[in-house]
């Protein structure tokens, strides 16, 4: 026969082992809420991903020529002119110094190259040892003019090649 002390620790086991049985439901339900969350929180993050784009592409401002060569000639340098379109903005030239494809063809020692009547490239910047060199430039809504002056030996030659990163945003909504 049970006593008045089995009965209360009965009762007690009772009462927990319902407490344990309401928790595991509570976290069930728990559970389950917060997966549906994190699946909606997935879903509208795809939705938005894939609805909702950036492209980014580098333009080639000297488009269909992949770059623009400046030969110096016999006699005393000249400006050597090329213009071109462009949408206003920020574009980086790069000046590779001789012709990479052909190391008989020597590097410009001096040089003077300007963009709309400002000069990029300094004459100082420019020596045997320079390969190449990259600047940010300032593009302007129509026309853009590139001005060359080739100083040292003729038959040096440099190349410029003018790009200019376009951000387009896509969206399919």
């Amino acid at each position: 026969m049970p006593t008045h002390a089995n009965a209360k620790c009965e009762e007690q086991r009772h009462q927990e082992r319902s407490m344990d049985s309401r928790l595991d439901t509570f976290y069930l339900k728990e559970g389950r809420k917060m997966r549906k969350n994190f699946m909606l929180v997935v879903l509208a993050a795809s939705l938005l991903f894939y609805s909702n784009t950036f492209c980014m592409e580098n333009l080639n401002l000297l488009y269909p020529d992949e770059y623009i060569e400046f030969v110096r000639d016999k006699g005393k340098p000249v400006s050597q002119n090329v213009c071109f379109n462009g949408n206003e903005g920020k574009a980086i030239i790069t000046l590779t110094n001789g012709n990479p494809e052909d190391r008989s063809v020597e590097k410009v020692s001096s040089a003077e190259i300007m963009l709309n009547g400002g000069i990029v490239f300094y004459p100082n910047e420019f020596n045997q040892n320079v390969n190449s060199i990259q600047k940010e430039v300032k593009i302007v809504e129509g026309e853009n003019c590139i001005d060359a002056i080739i100083k040292g030996k003729p038959g040096s030659s440099i190349r410029l090649n003018a790009l200019k990163t376009h951000t387009e945003y896509i969206s399919s909504l």
